[in-house]
């Protein structure tokens, strides 16, 4: 089942929670949101990550509670606000939960690089495939 992205009509009921469904096929694509942290509010925090299969299935979609105070939710970028971390599963649990689905499985997103930094989960670069890098979506349209 596709969930739409968060809007400002969301009620915390709707809330995405940590779930994992049987996947199709040999790969994922993830993406994830981030809050800024510190000072400078340039310090990138995971908020929510979301795994679908090739089938577009969603296998995981979920916030995540910072491990540190957040100073910038990013609201316009990311589609985060307060109250959507309040009672968030732990960051590691998250982590965890994504990186055994992960494992030796091909990886997709955009920019993942940045998905992989703020999850602080390696993957090898055999197994990554970058959108972002990708030329026939790099031509002006």
């Amino acid at each position: 089942r596709r969930r739409p992205p968060p809007s400002a009509q969301d009620s915390h009921q709707d809330t995405p929670r940590p779930m994992e469904r049987r996947a199709a096929g040999n790969a994922y694509a993830v993406d994830c949101e981030m809050v800024g942290a510190g000072p400078g509010r340039n310090r990138s925090l995971l908020a929510r990550v979301a795994v679908v299969d090739t089938q577009g299935n969603v296998i995981i979609d979920s916030f995540v509670r910072p491990t540190e105070r957040v100073t910038d939710y990013r609201t316009r970028w990311s589609g985060v606000r307060p109250r959507d971390l309040v009672g968030a599963p732990a960051f590691q649990q998250v982590r965890q939960q994504v990186a055994a689905l992960v494992r030796g499985r091909i990886l997709v997103g955009h920019a993942i690089d940045n998905d992989l930094r703020v999850l602080q989960l390696p993957h090898p670069p055999a197994l990554t495939r970058d959108t972002a890098m990708y030329p026939p979506l790099r031509r002006e349209l």
